[in-house]
């Protein structure tokens, strides 16, 4: 007879592996074959490793968070596949990590008392529309809008706590826009504007200058001009990275996030984009001195951009001089700037004649025709935004909402600047350029912001967030340099 074999612990290991393998296996072909959308078996899989990483390390949830609320990832799985939202448990978890961390670890975050308090108050004054807007439901919309983009940015405040996290972010960002970029330059590169990529790769055909139609370049968002600013928010960055990094690797990267950043914010055919463009490349070319191997790069790059770049962005931009010129009817010259001009007219006398709250958030499009009609410089009768996003900042919410809007960007800049001046002191001058960085990156967008209104404001609240947390990473940094240096 033979002898049977006595199961061991490898055996029972083996034994358990192929019953997960066989139960997962079946699980799998359960759902593939009965879910209506397969989708759902991948991000609920996903979902859940998820929740195990974030909860082991909170960081990880606000890269994750940082990188779908970019990418406006959740918004793409709702409108273009059927999904339910990603971003909304994403947040839920993030803040029970949040939690845990604080109250059983006692690992409480620092700092953001005021921070949140300002963004708080910035929100407490959108909320006052719901007292008054005519529009209930727009205004009513904005509030939650604003509140989930609060949490964000406070979130980010919570978890950016130390200089190596402020440099994983940056990567984060500019895997981003690499992502964005990458597939947007492929698109306009090949013609494949049949093709939506999954609703990353979105493009419009619209008119481009005079009566030349063309394709732009509208990303995850729908609408190329603030695709532009998203993506030249990222310009200051990739170039940070490409002069600071030390592997070889990581500065292809960074390289291939400016190109692709540049190019995709050429393909949108914006103005405002190019003007962006412009006033954060002179600031950098104030801020840091180059090399001769540097500038070499930096020329070659701009060959590579004006080898591709289409003869009707040249156009586009050059009608920019008729805005200057005596000769050429200025905001007669051109319906968009006719239509431009309208919209900051009819927001400044939305303002006039609400000076205190304004008209409440998101009441400025049911307004407009009613006011467009006593400007008369637009002949179109249908509801149009304020394409200024001080201007609506006014006409929505008043002196008291451009008070603390005006309040939040000087604390913004001052903690940045103290940040700078702090990382240099303590002989971190890498972490001071990556700050210089962020503040270029801010004013990249709020110069754009003068042509646009704030329709996808996530972007600059994430940004908001990272500003806000930069100072409190550099005084982290500070006392833990005093504490060293007086040991020594």
């Amino acid at each position: 007879m033979e002898k049977r074999q006595p199961v061991t612990q490898n055996n029972w290991v083996t034994l358990a592996f192929a019953a997960l393998a066989i139960i997962g296996g079946g699980s799998l072909a359960f759902f593939v074959t009965t879910l209506e959308n397969p989708l759902l078996l991948i991000f609920g899989f996903a979902g859940l490793l998820a929740v195990f990483a974030v909860m082991a390390k909170p960081e990880w949830g606000l890269y994750l968070l940082v990188f779908l609320g970019y990418t406006r990832f959740s918004d793409v799985a709702i409108a273009e596949h059927g999904l339910p939202s990603v971003l909304k448990p994403l947040i839920a978890i993030v803040g029970l990590a949040i939690l845990v961390r604080w109250v059983i670890y006692r690992k409480h975050p620092v700092g953001w008392g005021f921070p949140s308090l300002l963004i708080g108050a910035y929100g407490l004054v959108g909320f006052i529309s719901l007292l008054h807007a005519d529009d209930y439901i727009s205004a009513q919309g904005a509030v939650i809008a604003f509140a989930k983009d609060a949490i964000i940015a406070i979130f980010v405040i919570f978890l950016l706590q130390r200089a190596r996290a402020l440099r994983y972010i940056t990567w984060v960002l500019l895997g981003a826009g690499i992502f964005l970029g990458t597939i947007s330059v492929y698109q306009y590169l090949t013609r494949s504007f049949s093709s939506a990529f999954w609703g990353f790769g979105q493009a419009v055909y619209m008119n481009i200058v005079g009566q030349t139609n063309g394709y732009r370049l509208t990303g995850p968002f729908g609408d190329p001009n603030p695709f532009a600013q998203a993506m030249v928010v990222l310009v200051p960055l990739a170039l940070d990275r490409l002069f600071s990094e030390k592997h070889p690797l990581l500065r292809i990267l960074a390289g291939w996030a400016l190109l692709t950043a540049i190019l995709t914010t050429v393909f949108t055919f914006s103005r405002g984009g190019f003007i962006a463009l412009a006033v954060i490349s002179l600031a950098f070319l104030l801020w840091r001195r180059f090399s001769l191997p540097t500038i070499v790069l930096l020329l070659l790059l701009i060959l590579i951009v004006f080898t591709v770049m289409p003869t009707e962005y040249t156009a586009r931009i050059q009608t920019l001089t008729s805005l200057f010129s005596p000769d050429s009817g200025g905001l007669q010259s051109e319906a968009s700037f006719r239509g431009r001009a309208s919209e900051l007219s009819v927001g400044w006398l939305m303002f006039l004649d609400h000076p205190i709250l304004g008209v409440g958030l998101n009441n400025y499009p049911s307004h407009y025709i009613e006011y467009s009609s006593l400007v008369g410089l637009d002949p179109r009768f249908e509801e149009r935004s304020a394409h200024d996003l001080y201007i609506e900042i006014a006409a929505e919410q008043g002196i008291f909402g451009l008070l603390i809007f005006g309040l939040l960007l000087w604390y913004i800049f001052r903690g940045l600047l103290w940040a700078k001046s702090t990382f240099r002191s303590i002989q971190m001058p890498a972490f001071a350029n990556l700050t210089v960085a962020f503040i270029t990156s801010l004013i990249g967008y709020l110069t754009c912001a003068l042509f646009l209104h704030n329709a996808y404001p996530r972007q600059f609240w994430l940004l908001v967030g990272i500003a806000m947390a930069i100072p409190l990473i550099a005084r982290k940094e500070l006392e833990e340099y005093r504490s060293k240096t007086a040991g020594d």
